[in-house]
């Protein structure tokens, strides 16, 4: 799911949850909530492939 909230400055908070997680990035235009999208889905699943960096895992 992506979330968009356009800011008092005119920037745009592009908010992605998938698999349990959830992580916000910051745009300066729309144009760009695609990429900043996809860049936060590469980070949730990198995180998903380190057991480490999973918060739900016990050490």
């Amino acid at each position: 799911m992506t979330d968009l909230q356009t800011l008092s400055d005119g920037s745009i908070k592009v908010c992605v949850e998938e698999a349990g997680f959830r992580h916000c990035g910051f745009v300066s235009s729309y144009h760009l909530v695609d990429v900043k999208a996809e860049q936060l889905r590469h980070l949730i699943r990198g995180a998903n492939s380190d057991p480490a960096l999973d918060p739900s895992s016990s050490r």
